[in-house]
């Protein structure tokens, strides 16, 4: 009961990220022409201002965990221990997505679930074929691993 609460809690805060991402006004910019059209900017993907900022996030995390360690905290080595091993988990179901295609794909770990974030749906093929590789690639059940489009 408890991963469902903390799944739902971690969709509900991803889409609300993405909603404001969405909802944010594109600030003025002066028009400026590129040498060479190909440097010209590319609109960042809301899944990528997600995983930005989620990064930045677990930095401050960590140093703060790697802080209390240091001054001999065991619950907080336990914890950082804890989000060192999700961090994989999510870094290493990322990389396969990317592999596969699904370059803004979000993964996130917790205890025993992991939830993925597409940029789009999948067809019920793409979905197994998802699954299985997630499945080998982080230890996770199957049933234990949940495909969101966004």
């Amino acid at each position: 009961m408890k991963e469902k609460i903390m799944n739902g809690l971690m969709m509900l805060i991803v889409g609300l990220s993405l909603a404001i991402t969405l909802s944010r006004e594109e600030p003025q910019s002066i028009s400026v022409s590129s040498p060479l059209p190909s440097q010209q900017a590319e609109e960042t993907h809301p899944l990528e201002v997600y995983r930005r900022e989620r990064s930045e996030a677990r930095k401050r995390e960590t140093e703060a965990l790697r802080e209390l360690t240091a001054k001999g905290d065991q619950r907080a080595e336990e914890m950082l221990h804890t989000l060192i091993q999700r961090e994989e988990t999510e870094w290493a179901a990322e990389g396969v997505l990317a592999g596969q295609g699904y370059e803004n794909a979000i993964c996130v770990a917790r205890e025993e679930n992991l939830t993925v974030f597409l940029s789009h749906a999948l067809s019920h093929e793409e979905a197994e074929r998802l699954f299985l590789l997630l499945e080998a690639v982080s230890g996770i059940e199957k049933e234990n691993i949940h495909l969101s489009p966004c």
